[in-house]
């Protein structure tokens, strides 16, 4: 879900498992949270990989444009949030 939003925010998710017909309700959802001042909770890093045998690498949010070809798998380590 979260990868989502990420793509509604502009973020390349590379090849990572998205609701495509859900994009344009994410970002509906993200713009009417900022509007009335709520906080959208969003990982601030993620884990891809190239492929489930390949080795998993933990990107910064403001990283993951350079997703590329990896595939989001989870959240990152780091246990705070934004938005």
């Amino acid at each position: 879900m979260a990868n989502t939003f990420l793509l509604a925010e502009g973020k390349a998710v590379g090849d990572s498992l998205v609701e495509a017909d859900l994009v344009d309700t994410a970002s509906t959802i993200i713009a009417s949270a900022r509007d009335k001042g709520v906080d959208l909770l969003l990982p601030v890093d993620v884990v891809a990989a190239p492929g489930l045998d390949g080795q998993a690498a933990t990107i910064d949010a403001d990283g993951i444009r350079t997703v590329g070809q990896h595939s989001i798998s989870d959240r990152g380590q780091r246990k705070t949030f934004r938005m």
